[in-house]
């Protein structure tokens, strides 16, 4: 389902965000852990628009949305949420969520990130504003200690009153510039990172080639 607005019946949505440049294996595991570990009724796949804090390369936001459509396309629990890519600014999440939270007040969100983002949340653009209309669930190790983790959850809790859940996932090797690489010298060796109608897309039209 593609929505920006909607009629929705479930509450606990989860916010799964990203630049998608290109969306692969490892985003739709970490997005069905949350769900299942944390009960939430639906992952909404919210492609960035213009992200502020990368300057690198990013592909049109058409054919980011596509390849989120084609990934998503058999998961009755997963939807693209086009809210980002509509907005004519670049895309903060402090305040996406303000407006999320004003257009969908019968929602409780859960802004799903990797441990790398969590250890840095402070720096982002208002985190306090962040914290004030979502959860956050850091849901990719990355292999940093459970110590340290703790040690960051704490700090934001006390720090902005945080809500925040450490999912555990299945460490996986995966990173889109990764891919991006691959697709840039042997194609094939990118092929099941990514779903299989994902590739057919990116090999059709020769993306990232």
């Amino acid at each position: 389902m593609n929505s920006s607005r909607g009629d929705y019946s479930m509450s606990r949505i989860g916010i799964m965000g990203g630049t998608f440049n290109p969306i692969h294996t490892g985003h739709l595991i970490i997005a069905q852990q949350a769900l299942t570990l944390l009960k939430l009724d639906k992952i909404w796949f919210m492609p960035a628009g213009d992200p502020p804090h990368k300057n690198n390369r990013i592909l049109d936001k058409d054919n980011r949305k596509r390849m989120v459509e084609l990934a998503i396309q058999n998961n009755p629990d997963f939807e693209l949420f086009t809210y980002e890519l509509e907005k004519e600014r670049p895309s903060y999440s402090a305040i996406t969520m303000t407006e999320l939270d004003k257009l969908y007040p019968e929602h409780e969100f859960f802004f799903i990130m990797g441990a790398d983002s969590l250890i840095n949340f402070d720096k982002w653009y208002h985190p306090e504003i962040i914290c004030e209309h979502t959860a956050l669930v850091c849901a990719d190790r990355n292999n940093i200690p459970d110590d340290k983790l703790e040690m960051v959850k704490r700090q934001l809790e006390d720090s902005y009153g945080a809500r925040i859940y450490l999912v555990d996932t299945p460490q996986l090797e995966i990173s889109s510039s990764d891919i991006r690489k691959r697709l840039a010298g042997e194609p094939a060796s990118a092929r099941y990172m990514v779903p299989e109608a994902v590739y057919e897309y990116i090999v059709e039209n020769r993306l990232y080639m």
